[in-house]
């Protein structure tokens, strides 16, 4: 097998021949030689140099802070590159953070880092003592839900992580349904952000919430009557009671169409999905209910009392007009659902209402706090990563969402071919072309099957990745297809299941983790072609964010096998940050 000096396989060798592993097409990989070891050439796009896109498109992105401190890696040929770690950007003063009034700027020398805000030398920037200190006494606090854990954070208005306290988070199984079929126990839920909240609490010091804003996964959703009681339970998105009704959706409508009118494919986790199995199955359900709201709208709901859909969680639901930024009246028909079902619109920033004083009561925060909208994680992570229109950011967790921030809506028939999908920015005119796959969900799997016995050790990821990094590149022919849910990822097209090839008598645990690691780099090579491709940005780096982006290996593998460099923002969460800082803005701190 033909090998790059990094030992990783390459182009064109057996390793990925055939379908659908046949080597990646025309933009898969960068469209310019990689960039060699040289301390005097400015990183490429590193934490924050405009990539060049393939046609004119512009932004003000201006008001948005770009990262404090970033790490890249480079692509390897002989050795890992850092860049070196400049100082924190304080946010003050104003509804827009803006670095340039933040403190006292100097500009750094030719030794420094280039690329923080362009391929320039940047300004670094020093607080002013007193105000950082006034500032660092407020802080937003983020409730942070995913479908694996629950974290509950504070953030300060520099971006600084001041307490945080985590809930591990699990579906149930739906007690009148068949077996399999899977809900959110919503009670069971908010006991986990109460706890992780009071704790979190418990850990803050000298610093005075001022504003709380809710995250979450996006596509689940509940029907609720007038005093906020359930109709029935959020469906959750990994219960298979809607894949029937995803493999007939060509009877209901071109799915073409849908695409071009949603900017989704058709996912059997998706809202109107689930609206219309309602529909048919459980149709008092909807009779019965005055809305339906989105996750982050029934937590919403519960801290404040007031019923909201933000755009970001309306905008993974396949019920909306892409283009116009609302509701579809051609999709809810299908559902024989109006834009009425669902309660007020808000956009992210915007104060939903005041916590009250039996959530205050249920979390420790003051009571009389605004509310702010958030919504769907993956567009706050775009923002905590402070990517501009251009730059690819993955978030990587239990999904990985590879996604770039285009100022143009442009379905196109090689990205519905190839699975793109395209969402709503959290900023108005401006939306997210991604790519959905599995992430750090397979390598949960891999833990649970391989690696249970260090399932109570605090070390187990530690002890995972010295194991994986004792067997050599390419995992001595083991290959790792991840994709596990077949209708999303770069190989949707191929309908791959995920699938496991070579094993041997000698392959141990170390072999498997590698392997899985490899794959979902290799993943993300192909995706990376797709949105390229299907975009027309020449994606010249990429941001990593989220818990898949604290593995040090999976991120040199990233690099390798990509060819390109990837950026590790300091502040791993950046969908808290992006999150407060909206909550921040609209609390008028």
């Amino acid at each position: 097998m033909v090998q790059t000096t990094s030992g990783l396989p390459a182009k064109g060798s057996t390793f990925f021949r055939g379908s659908p592993l046949e080597p990646p097409r025309a933009g898969m990989m960068p469209r310019t030689s990689p960039v060699s070891a040289n301390a005097n050439h400015p990183p490429l796009a590193c934490a924050g140099a405009v990539s060049i896109p393939a046609r004119k498109r512009t932004h003000n992105t201006a008001s948005l802070p770009r990262p404090q401190t970033a790490t890249l890696i480079r692509p390897r040929f002989g050795q890992l590159h850092r860049v070196c770690r400049t100082l924190p950007v304080v946010a003050v003063g104003g509804h827009r953070p803006d670095w340039r009034r933040s403190g006292q700027v100097k500009r750094c020398g030719p030794k420094e880092f280039r690329g923080c805000c362009g391929t320039t030398p940047h300004a670094a920037v020093t607080a002013r003592p007193g105000r950082c200190r006034l500032m660092a006494e407020k802080c937003a606090v983020v409730f942070d839900c995913g479908s694996t854990n629950i974290t509950v954070v504070a953030v300060a208005p520099d971006g600084r992580i001041l307490a945080s306290a985590s809930r591990p988070n699990e579906f149930a199984p739906d007690p009148e349904g068949q077996p399999g079929w899977l809900i959110w126990d919503m009670e069971a839920l908010w006991g986990r952000l109460c706890g992780a909240a009071q704790e979190m609490v418990a850990g803050l010091a000298g610093a005075e919430p001022v504003a709380c804003a809710v995250t979450t996964w996006g596509a689940d959703g509940a029907p609720v009557r007038a005093d906020g009681t359930l109709t029935f339970p959020p469906i959750a998105w990994a219960c298979p009671r809607t894949e029937p009704l995803a493999a007939r959706w060509a009877n209901l409508m071109d799915p073409w169409d849908t695409y071009c009118e949603t900017g989704y494919q058709v996912i059997p986790f998706n809202t109107l999905l689930k609206l219309i199995w309602l529909r048919e199955n459980r149709p008092g359900a909807l009779d019965e209910a005055e809305c339906w709201m989105m996750m982050a709208g029934l937590l919403n709901h519960r801290l404040c009392g007031e019923k909201s859909v933000d755009a970001t969680a309306a905008g993974t639901t396949m019920a909306v007009d892409m283009a116009r930024r609302a509701w579809s009246a051609k999709m809810l028909s299908l559902a024989g659902l109006t834009a009425d079902f669902f309660p007020r619109w808000v956009e992210p920033g915007s104060v939903i209402g005041q916590l009250s004083q039996p959530a205050a009561a249920d979390t420790g925060l003051p009571p009389g706090i605004p509310v702010v909208a958030a919504g769907h994680d993956t567009q706050f992570a775009a923002v905590g990563a402070c990517a501009r229109p251009g730059e690819a950011i993955l978030s990587s967790g239990t999904w990985e969402i590879l996604m770039l921030r285009d100022p143009n809506y442009h379905p196109t028939k090689l990205g519905y071919d190839e699975g793109v999908l395209i969402e709503f920015d959290s900023e108005p005119g401006l939306w997210n072309p991604q790519l959905l796959m599995m992430g750090s969900g397979v390598l949960e799997w891999l833990r649970d099957l391989a690696f249970a016995d260090l399932a109570n050790r605090a070390d187990r990821y530690e002890i995972e990745a010295a194991e994986a990094s004792k067997v050599p590149p390419g995992a001595e022919g083991l290959v790792f297809l991840p994709s596990f849910v077949p209708s999303t990822g770069p190989t949707k097209k191929y309908g791959t299941r995920g699938s496991l090839l070579g094993l041997e008598l000698a392959t141990s645990r170390g072999h498997l983790m590698r392997a899985a690691l490899e794959g979902l780099s290799f993943q993300l090579r192909q995706a990376l072609g797709i949105l390229s491709e299907a975009t027309g940005y020449d994606i010249k780096a990429v941001r990593v964010v989220g818990g898949g982006s604290k593995n040090a290996l999976w991120n040199r593998l990233r690099a390798d096998v990509t060819g390109l460099p990837v950026v590790v923002t300091a502040q791993k969460e950046a969908t808290v940050v992006g999150a407060a800082l909206f909550a921040l803005v609209g609390a008028g701190v």
